[in-house]
């Protein structure tokens, strides 16, 4: 695919975080550490530790302090947070580490910008700058989907709004994203296939997007194939096409950092907050909704996506099929979707910020329209 440029065109792209691959690499971080004495690792509750990765992580840190809070859940809730960052500041930390996927790096980051600055969510939320500089921040993934160690979001759960909040700031993109393949030997089979749709999604979005320009655009296609290519194989275990995914999985993280994403993050968002479904699954069970509509949208986008599938598969239903072959069934009524929620559905994905980058035309109807075609 040749990229083409007008004279008038303007964009600018910048990707502050430092992303270093290879294997072994968590050995490395008393290097990245640096002058860091006191570190906090935020992940979640018990993988890391079964896997012997924290143990890892501790003896490459060497002699510092090291504190683990490994209290955060699947879609972290703001109160997770204020309590790691409260840990944080009992603790002296100059370093926050996030281990894990993009639960835990997630709240990592906002552990790492609240703690300095009160420790309370809320005053930071929706600030692009804050107060007191966030503590260093080195985000470590151990799933090949959510590409938090390349951009700046962190999405949390406020349950008392039963939502997904963005926080999101100049000041949050961390310090350099750790990429180590050999952390994804023991991944399950079904979080390496939700996570990689996960990536997949950032991919496709970035690259549809209203906000799309020619640097993104490069790294979206590439990471589409990469994905598509490497994720049978994968699945069935093999290191090498793992370490691809997980490659892809940041490449497609700095594409959002710049693009955003579309109606499809609002469409998972309302399959995880009323249905249970983990976020990557959501993403992935709702891709066809989202191919359909661009296949109208947005035609020429939508040949160059499925132009990516396995040849015979290089269309909307290639797509589906593709889904299928993954274990990922794709019938919102097989997740306990039904029609009545259709509209209630539509009223939120309307109203989330991230549906106005969809190209083409959507609102309320669009939407409803398009879920009656997938039940």
């Amino acid at each position: 695919m040749i990229h083409s440029i007008r004279h008038t065109d303007s964009f600018s792209f910048r990707s502050p975080p430092r992303l270093h691959f290879a294997a072994g690499a968590v050995e490395s971080l008393g290097e990245f550490a640096g002058r860091a004495r006191n570190v906090l690792i935020v992940t979640g509750r018990s993988s890391a530790r079964k896997s012997g990765l924290l143990d890892r992580m501790a003896t490459a840190l060497g002699n510092r302090n090291v504190t683990v809070f490994d209290s955060v859940e699947p879609n972290p809730s703001i109160l997770t947070c204020e309590h790691g960052a409260a840990v944080a500041t009992k603790a002296g930390a100059d370093l926050v580490i996030g281990l894990g996927g993009g639960s835990a790096m997630d709240a990592a980051k906002v552990v790492a910008a609240i703690a300095p600055n009160g420790g309370y969510f809320a005053k930071l939320l929706g600030k692009t700058h804050y107060p007191h500089q966030p503590i260093r921040h080195i985000a470590v993934p151990t799933t090949c989907g959510t590409g938090s160690e390349a951009n700046a979001y962190a999405v949390i759960t406020d349950p008392d709004k039963a939502d997904k909040v963005t926080f999101v700031g100049d000041q949050t993109f961390p310090e350099l994203g750790v990429l180590d393949p050999t952390v994804l030997a023991g991944i399950p089979r079904e979080l390496l296939i939700h996570t990689a749709f996960d990536a997949f999604s950032h991919a496709l979005e970035g690259y549809v997007s209203r906000r799309s320009q020619p640097i993104t655009d490069t790294l979206a296609v590439e990471a589409m194939g990469m994905i598509l290519h490497h994720l049978p194989v994968a699945a069935e275990g093999d290191a090498d096409a793992k370490a691809n995914l997980l490659l892809a999985a940041s490449m497609a993280g700095i594409v959002i950092a710049h693009t955003g994403t579309t109606m499809l993050h609002p469409l998972g968002y309302y399959l995880t907050l009323q249905h249970g479904l983990g976020h990557g699954h959501a993403n992935a069970v709702m891709l066809p909704l989202l191919m359909r509509h661009l296949q109208q949208a947005s035609p020429d986008r939508f040949a160059i996506a499925v132009g990516l599938l396995p040849e015979g598969d290089r269309s909307a239903d290639g797509m589906n099929r593709y889904l299928a072959k993954m274990g990922i069934e794709t019938s919102l009524s097989a997740h306990g979707m039904v029609a009545d929620e259709f509209g209630p559905c539509a009223d939120y994905v309307v109203a989330r910020s991230s549906t106005a980058a969809t190209p083409g035309t959507v609102n309320r109807q669009r939407v409803i329209d398009l879920l009656g075609e997938q039940t």
